[in-house]
């Protein structure tokens, strides 16, 4: 059945529109189809990586370790640890020392008196 509610409008290489009525099925299943292109579209431009192809090709092949940076960055993050941690309240402090002798939570729980 012919529906003139979802006419499809058809452009022609000049500039010229014309309207084809359609069938309701025909009109769904062409805008299912847009839909799910748009869909796609998106997801391809969201997942895009932005790098251009030049500094792609500029970036080594392999990663070397650099352990003097690593020690570096490692003592750095290991002082703003113990920075945190001196934030904390007595309590909450004790409980993370304990966790990082590698006690279990529930070790700690039940040296505290905790029920778990």
């Amino acid at each position: 059945m012919l529906c003139q509610s979802h006419p499809h409008k058809y452009g022609w290489a000049h500039g010229v529109y014309e309207e084809i009525p359609v069938s309701d099925e025909l009109y769904d299943e062409w805008r299912a189809l847009q839909n799910e292109t748009q869909r796609i579209y998106r997801k391809e431009v969201y997942h895009r990586d932005w790098t251009p192809i030049e500094d792609v090709l500029e970036m080594p092949k392999t990663y070397e370790r650099n352990p003097l940076e690593d020690a570096l960055i490692w003592d750095e993050q290991v002082a703003k640890l113990y920075e945190a941690i001196a934030q904390l309240t007595p309590i909450q402090q004790r409980r993370i020392r304990m966790l990082m002798e590698n006690q279990s939570i529930r070790e700690i729980a039940h040296e505290e008196g905790c029920v778990i």
